[in-house]
């Protein structure tokens, strides 16, 4: 393998994340790879909330191009938070 070859290994990816009160988040990122290796290239928004042992998240893909198929995507997952502890001063 030449080092072209694995330059084109190489994926770029980073995003940011900002919580308020441990309840709610927003998040933003971007992903690139290069055209021989699938040429996904997106920006992402999410937000994300959090009630107790429970959570969801939703984000939504913007592609870099028109006409791409990961156009308009949204995203979501469920979240069951069986190791977080209750506070015991909620118990009183």
């Amino acid at each position: 393998m030449d080092s072209s070859e694995e330059m084109a290994e190489i994926m770029i990816s980073f995003g940011a994340e900002y919580w308020y009160k441990e309840l709610f988040a927003a998040r933003t990122g971007y992903f690139y790879e290069a055209e021989s290796k699938g040429g996904r290239q997106y920006f992402t928004l999410g937000v994300g909330f959090r009630y107790q042992k429970f959570g969801i998240d939703f984000s939504y893909l913007i592609p870099t191009e028109q006409n791409n198929p990961l156009a308009e995507t949204i995203r979501f997952s469920l979240l069951f938070n069986f190791d977080k502890e209750e506070n015991k001063e909620d118990l009183n």
